[in-house]
């Protein structure tokens, strides 16, 4: 059992322990969303790379409009296209970046703002996550 020091000032790993944390068919993907601009961050097992995303704003837009469809969606018979749209909006924004190198990988996501609430799954692959999360 940790202290109660260790579980309430807890130390941040290194970044060389985050990348011993991941396995070779992992990749970090690490959001932060700011006023001018945004940046995403992925880290691998011997890699890190940084891109510059849109402003908050948009990102957040977009996602805020993708959770609302994606909430409506499983409360009525809503057609399917508006979310798709959404979706891919989303994805523009937020994984175009990092496209070719996510693959078959596991995601691991450090979302910021808005971008919590949203299911990644849904990015990667929209029209097989909302067949399987919204027609039951």
């Amino acid at each position: 059992m940790l202290p109660y020091k260790a579980l309430k000032y807890p130390t941040p790993l290194t970044f060389h322990q985050i990348q011993q944390q991941l396995d070779k068919d992992s990749i970090l993907l690490q959001y932060s969303l700011g006023k001018e601009r945004s940046y995403l961050w992925v880290v691998t097992t011997n890699s890190l790379q940084s891109y510059e995303l849109a402003k908050e704003e948009e990102i957040e837009t977009a996602a805020k409009k993708l959770h609302t469809l994606l909430r409506a969606k499983r409360m009525s018979g809503m057609p399917i296209e508006p979310t798709i749209e959404a979706t891919s909006k989303l994805s523009q924004l937020i994984l175009k970046p990092v496209a070719q190198q996510l693959g078959q990988k596991r995601l691991v996501i450090v979302a910021d703002g808005a971008l919590q609430y949203i299911p990644f799954a849904a990015l990667t692959d929209p029209f097989f996550w909302w067949i399987n999360h919204c027609l039951d």
